[in-house]
């Protein structure tokens, strides 16, 4: 099998199963990271390449590091990890310019979610944030919030940052995604489990929480709301 061909199917192997391990089915993963569930079974199956969007939006969904990724690839294959970097798109750990500062890293923002009705969120890869490397720990990536239902606490254009989890405490601020007639919806919502229902609450009083009981529709929990950043204008 050619080096092109070996390339394909380790690297679907690999999605799929860093896929598996968090959780998530294809459904699921499409709605957070915005990659079509088509593109997505193609990758798994090794008969297509993904692009630099479509890798950058995978591994922000899934918490990988694009780096790490194909340098294991490239031992298995035993090809230069730097040339299937370059091969995407991407560039080397050596040529990304300019040097962050001291103990900083770059989050990715790859959406904008409503914080009120459900609503698919469109990865777009909106830009990066600066954040300290132990500021946020087991920062995944970050969304930018829209509406005013979780108001005063989530304003209007904060950047949320989120923790790639698939379950949280009672009392949580939460990425969620809700079944619905169309498919998975994403949201931001408090998570207040009790008996034998889960609310979805808002933290502004004008909006009515959503009900979600056990096999009437589907939710995930797709992270944990850890922290946010705000900038004044």
């Amino acid at each position: 099998m050619e080096t092109r061909e070996r390339m394909k199917k380790i690297l679907g192997e690999k999605l799929r199963t860093l896929r598996e391990a968090k959780g998530l089915r294809i459904r699921e993963l499409a709605s957070v990271s915005g990659v079509p569930e088509s593109v997505i079974s193609r990758l798994e199956r090794g008969l297509i390449f993904p692009r630099q969007r479509t890798l950058e939006s995978l591994s922000n969904a899934l918490g990988i590091d694009i780096y790490s990724l194909f340098e294991e690839i490239g031992r298995e294959i035993g090809v230069d990890p730097a040339l299937l970097i370059r091969g995407r798109g991407l560039p080397t750990s050596g040529e990304i310019y300019p040097p962050l500062p001291n103990k900083m890293r770059l989050l990715k923002v790859i959406a904008e979610v409503p914080c009120g009705k459900p609503y698919e969120a469109m990865e777009d890869l909106l830009g990066y944030i600066l954040i300290y490397e132990d500021e946020y720990p087991g920062a995944t990536f970050s969304l930018r919030a829209i509406g005013d239902s979780m108001a005063p606490q989530i304003m209007q254009g904060d950047f949320i940052i989120v923790r790639l989890q698939d379950d949280v405490e009672s009392g949580s601020i939460a990425v969620v995604s809700l079944e619905t007639e169309s498919g998975f919806e994403t949201t931001i919502k408090r998570v207040v489990k009790q008996d034998n229902q889960v609310r979805l609450e808002s933290l502004n009083p004008a909006y009515p929480p959503i009900i979600v009981h056990p096999g009437e529709r589907k939710l995930r929990i797709i992270g944990k709301v850890i922290g946010l950043k705000r900038y004044f204008k």
